[in-house]
């Protein structure tokens, strides 16, 4: 039997596995896994660029106030403790700094949280670029022990309430 023939008489017995199929593909905040643990909002503001000072060897600084909203869909329940920072994103994933303490980050809800940051004018605008973001982490400890490091999930948004470090 032809592919159109198929097609066209089986079209309606297709239609709730197409369906099916797209929900299973569609991302699913609160089955997140896999590297999709941690996600949330991120807001830049107080931003001030410096200027390089002559013999200093760096170039244009931007120093920036950047707040975080965070949801924690881990398996590991609630996490005490744990340090957000923000690493560089290209290859060589420097340390850039610490966000404020965290005393819990709830499982199934968010903390908010800010840290003031100075970074080279390259990495600001860097984020700026399409799919290009900061690269925030999260470390804590899981029930073993074993000290965790995952990636967040950010997306901009123009502004996010104050940071209460739950």
């Amino acid at each position: 039997m032809p592919t159109r023939v198929f097609l066209r008489r089986n079209r309606l017995a297709l239609l709730p596995v197409s369906l099916l199929t797209l929900a299973i593909a569609l991302p699913v905040p609160v089955m997140a896994k896999d590297g999709r643990d941690f996600a949330g909002h991120y807001a830049i503001n107080h931003v001030v660029e410096k200027a390089a000072t002559a013999g200093s060897g760096r170039g244009t600084q931007v120093s920036l106030t950047m707040t975080l909203q965070i949801f924690n869909h881990s398996e590991f329940g609630d996490i005490k403790t744990p340090a957000v920072g923000l690493m560089e994103s290209g290859p060589s994933h420097a340390w850039l700094g610490k966000f404020g303490a965290v005393k819990v980050l709830p499982a199934g809800r968010d903390a908010i949280v800010s840290g003031d940051f100075t970074v080279s004018k390259e990495v600001f605008d860097s984020w700026s670029r399409r799919g290009i973001g900061p690269k925030v982490v999260v470390m804590y400890r899981d029930d073993s022990g074993r000290m965790l490091r995952q990636n967040v999930q950010l997306t901009r948004r123009p502004a996010l309430p104050a940071a209460t470090g739950e």
